[in-house]
């Protein structure tokens, strides 16, 4: 997919353009309807660790996370182990 990147920054303001262009008012109403009637919107930047590195930075602008709330949505940091994933025993997608 064009604009998708490693840093989530990036992957997130991409995924939120489509979300805000169903959400316009010139938009197909039908689209915006079935997006509003969503019951979990949320960004879950998940993480597998392990033992190394032992530490990293990622964050998201200020724009970036105006735009998530301005959405109805919600930002999750999922951190897990090895060989586990978080997001699915949360039931997210």
């Amino acid at each position: 997919m064009i604009g998708i990147e490693d840093e989530p920054e990036n992957t997130i303001r991409v995924m939120l353009s489509a979300i805000e262009a169903v959400l316009a008012p010139e938009a197909d109403a039908r689209a915006a309807a079935l997006w509003r009637a969503c019951t979990l919107r949320e960004f879950n930047i998940g993480y597998e660790c392990g033992a190394e590195p032992w530490a990293f930075n990622q964050g998201l602008s200020n724009d970036t996370l105006r735009r998530i709330a301005a959405c109805g949505h919600a930002q999750v940091d999922d951190l897990s182990g090895p060989g586990v994933s978080g997001a699915n025993e949360r039931g997210s997608s």
